[in-house]
């Protein structure tokens, strides 16, 4: 059995870095809705099978089995003892907190019926080095991949009161069936009880070169998968009573379209958890708990677009239609008139809901002078639909923009 360890690379310059970390900034205001949506397009993308399957389980699991939690405890300590700004401060007097505690709070992400995260960890082309290691880059096989721009995995930190998180996957490798796990933590920069300077960036495994475990036994039993798939832990997880009715939304607000055409299914919680599927979306969006907890996070607009537009695509009633845009490729389009509804186009890609204004192309999709009351969902047939609209999608997977094509 290995002796595995949480190491921060060493500061040789001096370099200053606080906790702004811009990846998971950019899920901080949102942050069940973003670890929702970015999960779930994760698994979709590493789909081998139809549904795929995730599960989003809250844990308490006791410090003496996370691993090396100890020299974690120690760091926050040196992080509060040196944090000058209040932002610093009041981050590191909670996670103090937390880590003084018996138990820790995990939030746990698996998924079933997907490839895993590929490795070898120690490849940097493969799927596991690109999802733990790399910054900026995505390492998705189709151009019409859920995912571009490898900032999505950030949103496992920002509902992680610690900054924390363990991957762990089993993936096959030339047949053959291979685990790999890994922690990671980003706080800030810092000097060691021993008097070395650290930066913010810790990385938990084999003490050399930050390497992953590749061998269960070496692990605590928490972290083990018993199937092919990746399951992600976020420590320190921000905890909400009503957690399950807010990820539910998220889900039911991004995924309905691929949970009706059974391209994925979700459970939420243990014990009364709530079972995401083709044959209980309509429901949940009658549900008045769900309804309820989605205007309490102020997404109660957005619960009632998602809404709307289920009701366009399975009425009978909604006009249906087939076409091709030149130079783009082809879309389908599905338009429900009825009174009392927004006058509003969605636009969905791979099952995920993207946006409903095209403000970046000087139209917000909001005044239909004249229209009667519509509904409208617009979703890519082709791959090179999907594709292109892929190049305009920004990091949030909310807006496109041609800015970001490079021709």
């Amino acid at each position: 059995m290995i002796v595995t360890d949480l190491v921060f690379l060493e500061n040789q310059a001096g370099e200053v870095e606080g906790l702004g970390h811009a990846g998971i900034e950019t899920f901080r205001d949102t942050p069940y809705a973003s670890c929702a949506r970015e999960a779930g397009q994760n698994s979709l993308d590493a789909a081998e099978g139809q549904p795929v399957r995730m599960a989003f389980v809250d844990h308490e699991i006791p410090t003496s089995e996370v691993p090396a939690f100890g020299k974690f405890r120690e760091t926050v300590f040196s992080c509060l003892k040196e944090a000058k700004a209040e932002k610093d401060t009041d981050f590191f007097k909670n996670a103090k907190s937390l880590v003084s505690q018996e138990t820790i709070r995990v939030l746990e992400i698996s998924d079933y019926n997907t490839s895993g995260l590929i490795g070898p960890p120690s490849d940097p082309s493969s799927p596991f080095h690109s999802l733990v290691k790399a910054t900026g880059k995505s390492n998705k096989a189709s151009d019409t991949s859920g995912g571009s721009f490898g900032i999505g995995k950030n949103a496992s930190f920002a509902i992680s009161d610690l900054q924390t998180v363990f991957y762990s996957s089993i993936y096959e490798l030339n047949g053959e069936a291979r685990s790999a796990v890994q922690g990671k933590t980003q706080l800030v920069s810092h000097t060691d009880v021993k008097g070395v300077q650290r930066m913010a960036k810790g990385y938990w495994g084999h003490p050399e070169q930050f390497a992953a475990v590749e061998d269960y036994k070496d692990v605590p039993t928490w972290l083990q998968r018993s199937e092919k798939g990746t399951s992600v832990f976020s420590l320190g997880f921000r905890y909400d009573r009503n957690w399950k009715d807010r990820m539910t939304v998220a889900l039911l607000t991004n995924f309905f379209l691929a949970v009706l055409d059974g391209d994925i299914e979700f459970t939420v919680g243990n014990g009364e958890a709530r079972l995401v599927n083709s044959e209980t979306v309509g429901e949940l969006f009658e549900d008045t708990d769900i309804a309820q907890a989605a205007g309490s996070a102020s997404h109660q607009a957005d619960f009632e677009f998602a809404r709307q537009l289920y009701r366009c695509r399975t009425s009978e009633e909604a006009i249906k239609q087939t076409f091709e845009v030149q130079g783009l490729g082809t879309f389908k389009a599905s338009i429900l008139v009825a009174d009392g509804l927004p006058r509003r186009v969605g636009i969905m890609r791979n099952g995920m809901m993207i946006t409903q204004s095209l403000e970046h192309f000087n139209d917000k999709l909001m005044r239909f002078v004249g229209a009667k009351d519509f509904i409208m969902l617009l979703e890519p047939v082709s791959e090179e639909a999907s594709s292109f609209l892929k190049k305009l999608e920004n990091p949030q997977h909310n807006g496109f923009s041609a800015e970001r094509l490079s021709d």
